[in-house]
């Protein structure tokens, strides 16, 4: 059970845009702080907490449809 919840999130991570899977990646799997992550990316810090917002957002709608169904 829980190996197939790790692929769905696996999944719903790697249909993301880009820039919405790199935030995720950098501040959740790699543990970087908000600060670090926008440094890393060469963004602006509320450029990074706008796609960190979009892409949980995003996530969780997916998510969510995956129990649904």
């Amino acid at each position: 059970m829980a190996t197939e919840r790790n692929q769905t999130l696996r999944d719903a991570v790697e249909r993301l845009a880009e820039p919405k899977r790199e935030v995720v990646l950098l501040c959740y799997h790699e543990g970087m702080t908000h600060e670090l992550a926008a440094a890393v990316l060469e963004i602006p810090l509320g450029t990074l907490k706008s796609r960190l917002h979009a892409a949980l957002k995003e996530l969780r709608e997916h998510l969510c449809d995956e129990v649904r169904s």
